[in-house]
């Protein structure tokens, strides 16, 4: 390999790994409360002090 190629694809890798891990962030972000449950203890909390 050429170090040309060599560095295209050391880019390639950083690049995907980089994009995996802010996918990964997002998404716990997103649906973590989901996942984990909270956010229906929360509501609950709210509904039964009306």
């Amino acid at each position: 390999m050429e170090m040309s190629e060599v560095f295209v694809f050391d880019a390639g890798w950083v690049f995907f790994a980089a994009w995996g891990i802010v996918l990964a962030a997002v998404s716990v972000i997103a649906f973590g409360q989901d996942v984990v449950g909270l956010g229906y203890v929360e509501i609950e909390e709210t509904k039964s002090k009306d």
